[in-house]
């Protein structure tokens, strides 16, 4: 095992990637089927669509499970200081939140131009 600020690095869990996945494929799966759902209520196809629509709900659970168990998994044997926090909050703003408002920037400005000729 290496070592991050004195403590150790924990091997990576292959298994985690095969959950993953599995998780995508139903949120895939939910947001294909849910307009068809929707709009196929009186076909005979109705209930397929439907038992798939329910059954694979599982994918947004099992996402919030996979990041707690991610962050418990890698943050529980650091020693809890200011560093710590700061570089988890660093790394959250600079790989998330960042991307989010410039791509959030860039298709308003987007929208705005082919729907409203604004800019």
């Amino acid at each position: 095992m290496t070592t991050i600020n004195g403590a150790a690095k924990r091997p990576k869990l292959p298994e985690l990637q095969l959950l993953r996945g599995m998780a995508i494929l139903g949120v895939l799966s939910v947001h294909s089927t849910s307009f068809a759902t929707a709009d196929m209520t009186g076909s005979r196809l109705y209930f397929v669509y439907n038992f798939f629509n329910i059954f694979m709900k599982y994918g947004t659970p099992t996402f919030i499970f996979l990041s707690s168990f991610a962050l418990f998994y890698n943050y529980y044997g650091r020693p809890l200081d200011r560093a710590l926090v700061a570089s988890f909050y660093r790394k959250r703003l600079l790989y998330i939140l960042l991307p989010y408002l410039l791509f959030s920037i860039f298709y308003f400005a987007l929208q705005q131009i082919v729907f409203y000729q604004a800019l």
